[in-house]
Parts: C-alpha cells; sequence; structure tokens
C-alpha cells in the first residue's frame, strides 16, 4: 500500500516537471511552422482541413503525405478544424500528447522500477532539446513516442489486446516504427526457446505479437491499390545498400545528433544518466 506522504511526492514531482514544460513552451506556441512542420506536414494537415478528414492514403496529394501512414495527420486535422487556424491553439494538441508521454513514461518506469527512476527519467526526457523544441511542433514524432512506450508497457504486462491495440496505431504513424514489434518479435522469440516452450505454444505466441503488423500493412495495401506503390517512390530512390555510404551517413547522423545538434545537452544529460544509474544502484 502506498502511503500518503509518498502519493504525495509522486505527485508533486510529475505536476511540477510538466507545469515547467507547459510555462517554459507557451510562449513559443506562436511561432510559425518549421522545417518539415512546414512543408509538407502543415500542406498536409491543412489541405485535410479544407478538403475532408481520413485516413485513407490518397486523402491528400502524395507529395504532401510522402507516402507515410495517416494517423497523425487525421488526428491534427481533426483538431484544428475545431480550434481554427490560430496557430497557438493548434500547437496545443501535439503539447498535450507529448504531457501524456511524460505521464506514461513516470507510469511505465515507476512499474518496471521505483518513484525515483520514474522521477529522474521523466525529467531526463523533459530536458532533451530534441523533446522541449518538438513537443508542440505539428509532427507525428510526439504521438510515436507515446503510443511506444504504451505498446512496450501492454506487452510486458501480457495485455495482449492493449497492445495489439496500441501497436496497430504506432504502425499507422510512420514507418520506422515496424522496428518496434519486429524487437518485441525478436525477444518473444528468444525467451520462450529459453524457457524451451512447445513449437506450438511458440508459434501462437508469436502469431499474437505480429498480428499489428497485418494491421499496419493494410494501410501500405491500400495505398497500392489507390497510388500504385507501397512506398512513395522519391523514399525508395534514395535507399541505397552501399556499405560505404550507409556508413557515411551514420557518421554523418551521430555527428549531427550529439555534437552540432545538441553538444550542451548531451553533456548535461549525460550528468543525469550518471545520477539515474547511480540511484538505480542504491534501489533497495
Amino acid at each position: 500500500m502506498i502511503r500518503p506522504k509518498y502519493f504525495n511526492f509522486q505527485l508533486l514531482g510529475i505536476v511540477a516537471i510538466i507545469v515547467f514544460v507547459l510555462v517554459a513552451k507557451w510562449q513559443f506556441l506562436v511561432l510559425p511552422s518549421y522545417w518539415d512542420e512546414a512543408y509538407p506536414y502543415a500542406y498536409a494537415i491543412q489541405y485535410q482541413v479544407q478538403n475532408g478528414i481520413s485516413l485513407l492514403p490518397d486523402a491528400m496529394p502524395a507529395d504532401y503525405s510522402t507516402g507515410h501512414p495517416t494517423l497523425y495527420y487525421f488526428l491534427q486535422a481533426g483538431w484544428n478544424s475545431f480550434v481554427g487556424g490560430d496557430m497557438m491553439f493548434q500547437r496545443i494538441f501535439p503539447l498535450l500528447i507529448a504531457c501524456l508521454t511524460l505521464i506514461s513514461l513516470f507510469i511505465f518506469t515507476k512499474r518496471f522500477f521505483n518513484i525515483r527512476i520514474a522521477l529522474f527519467s521523466v525529467a531526463l526526457l523533459a530536458s532533451r532539446n530534441v523533446f522541449f523544441v518538438q513537443s508542440s511542433f505539428q509532427l507525428p514524432e510526439m504521438l510515436i513516442a507515446l503510443l511506444t512506450i504504451l505498446t512496450l508497457f501492454s506487452y510486458l504486462e501480457k495485455k495482449m489486446l492493449a497492445y495489439i491495440v496500441f501497436c496497430s496505431l504506432l504502425l499507422w504513424c510512420k514507418e520506422p516504427c515496424y522496428m518496434i514489434p519486429f524487437g518485441i518479435v525478436l525477444f518473444e522469440f528468444f525467451t520462450l526457446i529459453m524457457k524451451k516452450t512447445s513449437a506450438v505454444a511458440t508459434i501462437k505466441s508469436l502469431v499474437v505479437v505480429l498480428i499489428p503488423v497485418s494491421v499496419g500493412f493494410l494501410f501500405f495495401l491500400i495505398q497500392k491499390i489507390q497510388l500504385g506503390w507501397f512506398f512513395f517512390p522519391r523514399h525508395i530512390n534514395g535507399v541505397s545498400s552501399d556499405l560505404l555510404l550507409i556508413y557515411e551517413r551514420l557518421k554523418e547522423y551521430l555527428k549531427f545528433i550529439l555534437y552540432y545538434e545538441d553538444r550542451k545537452s548531451t553533456r548535461l544529460n549525460s550528468s543525469h544518466l550518471v545520477i539515474s544509474y547511480a540511484v538505480f544502484c542504491l534501489k533497495k
């Protein structure tokens, strides 16, 4: 049973972090769209607002959707239709999703670690530049983060119906999200092998875990029927199997993330990680 003072400490900690994010972000909600948010996302969302909101691939021009699954476009367009053209009110929707992401991370880490790790994890995420900046962007990243946490939580808690729902929604956000169920499949497979589970039981477990993949693939099947291709041709043309090119791209991405884009907060969050690890080691 949770003691009252412990409950108050938990509530105060998570509320304080969320209030800090909201207060710090409020002045930036009026800023115009930037980078990918400006094009193609803003164009795609506005097109749906003006021409009808839909989850179907042909709900907007292909140059706007660039072949991505349409769940976020659908939700943001629905919100924008309700609040109108004011940028500040439009940005409240992804900011609310970001707050739910922090709450979900708190619940997740508290369930599998402890209250101290939970609060440190939420503070760590909230202090990251990439989270702080994108928490009010009209982009799918906050929704992806939220659904990823809910998917992993549902799977680890063995709530398979919730897992299927959250993971299916996740796969209707963006193509890279397929790494989550595929990673879970590998984990499930090796876990069952180590437990020496029968072949029939193993296949049944893997089929259940893979159900969201079939739901997610429905989007690309519909896209093939409506537009004539599974994946956006421009994206496919940029794919290369040249190992040297892959290495150079990976090196540039890491350099951008760890040095050019976020070098100050990287050092700060390294300190956070050390503190979090120390707290974890002190866990009773």
